[in-house]
């Protein structure tokens, strides 16, 4: 079940979503419906990320390298 969301946008946005959704080949809902999702999708990315950056520094990770050399690590040990 879908429901409607209406909003107000700054002059010239929807223009702009307008043209973004048609270069994209979607409708202006599904490239906004496509936005909201990417913006939950990085909202619980940047959550995750606060609880496992500090969790990686006790761990003395620092890189991605650091965290890549942990893993073939565990790997070996198993």
């Amino acid at each position: 079940m879908e429901e409607i969301l209406t909003i107000r946008v700054p002059k010239g946005t929807r223009r702009r979503i307008e043209k973004r959704a048609k270069a994209r080949r979607q409708t202006v809902s599904q490239y906004v419906r496509s936005a909201l999702a990417i913006e939950d999708f990085l909202d619980t990315f940047e959550a995750a990320r606060a609880v496992l950056v500090p969790a990686a520094r006790k761990q003395g990770i620092y890189t991605d390298e650091d965290a890549f050399e942990f893993l073939r690590e565990s790997r070996s040990r198993h």
